[in-house]
């Protein structure tokens, strides 16, 4: 298996918040199904207490690692009575299903109270307002590591499973 380092970069965004104060944090993860939806809820969850934020689970909803699953999920945590300071996206299209629904519930002010930060990187995030930071993952790499280890499959080579370093991307002193 050849993949992301999910705890380390979920680890980044836990660090970031905490750093900035948001005690209050939802987190808008993926299936459990999938083993990306799993370790990403699983070190946010592991992480919360030793970086100050809330353990309230009513703060945690699942979608489906898509912008309209990601928009119910956001409905559901605000349908709770939640209001959260900062949401977590587990990726870059449930982070655009999150600012769907804060912009449909709360209008265009959310941005001023609530800081939304992404598991991925997408292109327009630089351009929202206040822009969205997020990690990096390095598909590039996973993909070529996940060919040559094929090939040495194929060749009768054993083959290790490696996670790739994430890189956080902090976009909140206005730089891109």
């Amino acid at each position: 298996m050849f993949g992301t380092d999910n705890a380390g970069g979920v680890a980044s965004v836990l660090d970031w918040l905490q750093r900035r104060g948001h005690r209050e944090v939802a987190f808008v993860g993926g299936p459990s199904t999938i083993s990306t939806g799993a370790e990403r809820l699983a070190a946010y969850r592991a992480g919360r207490e030793s970086h100050g934020i809330s353990m309230d689970d009513a703060l945690i909803d699942t979608g489906d690692f898509l912008p309209g699953g990601a928009a119910k999920a956001m409905h559901r945590i605000l349908d709770r009575g939640m209001r959260p300071t900062a949401v977590f996206g587990a990726n870059g299209p449930t982070t655009l299903g999150v600012v769907r629904a804060l912009r449909q519930r709360l209008g265009t002010d959310w941005a001023a109270n609530i800081a939304i930060v992404s598991f991925d990187d997408l292109d327009w995030f630089e351009f929202a307002s206040p822009a969205i930071s997020a990690v990096r993952n390095d598909a590039a790499t996973i993909g070529r590591l996940g060919v040559a280890g094929l090939v040495d499959l194929i060749n009768g080579r054993s083959v290790d499973s490696l996670r790739v370093p994430t890189e956080f991307f902090d976009r909140s002193a206005g730089t891109s």
